[in-house]
């Protein structure tokens, strides 16, 4: 299924969230992510066309996803993070495989994720949910934890992360 085609029904299907890599400002011909409620879209040509990034998961029925995160260096280490009902997805090459990492039960649907600025020396990276709260892992999004101090309502739909988060840790 990797070239083929999105098919004329799945452009209907809702489109939750868009990632691209930090390099797509300049060049405008770098990957792209969509995560749509049929699955996760990679582009490599800036939108144009898409495939379906899911291919070595083998699913027999198809897995939302909600929420869509690429490492700041995604150029370099190829690190995109995937949100779905009940845990997070990774890929260290681009999208080719996929780790699956489930949030604390009774496993939540993810929202957004963010990922640190400084992930390449931290690892951070954050999952709102619709209704546990925050999220946070330390290893690259293997391990979760909640992170809800101070949160006051559980139904996290976006997130925004400080540009100097490895001081300041605000979210």
């Amino acid at each position: 299924m990797s070239d083929v085609p999105v098919e004329e029904a799945q452009v209907q299907d809702i489109v939750y969230a868009l990632a691209m890599s930090p390099a797509f400002a300049q060049t405008k011909q770098d990957v792209c992510f969509a995560a749509r409620s049929s699955g996760l879209y990679r582009s490599d040509d800036g939108g144009p066309t898409w495939r379906f990034a899911y291919d070595s998961l083998d699913l027999s029925e198809p897995l939302a996803a909600t929420a869509v995160a690429l490492s700041p260096d995604f150029e370099s280490d190829q690190t995109v993070f995937a949100g779905a009902p009940g845990g997070v997805l990774h890929s260290v090459d681009g999208s080719q495989t996929w780790y699956v990492a489930p949030l604390p039960s009774p496993p939540p649907p993810v929202s957004t994720l963010v990922v640190s600025p400084n992930f390449s020396h931290d690892g951070v990276l954050l999952a709102g949910t619709m209704d546990a709260g925050v999220f946070r892992s330390a290893d690259r999004g293997t391990r979760w934890a909640a992170w809800n101090f101070g949160l006051l309502d559980l139904n996290v739909i976006a997130m925004a992360i400080s540009p100097d988060f490895a001081n300041d840790e605000t979210l």
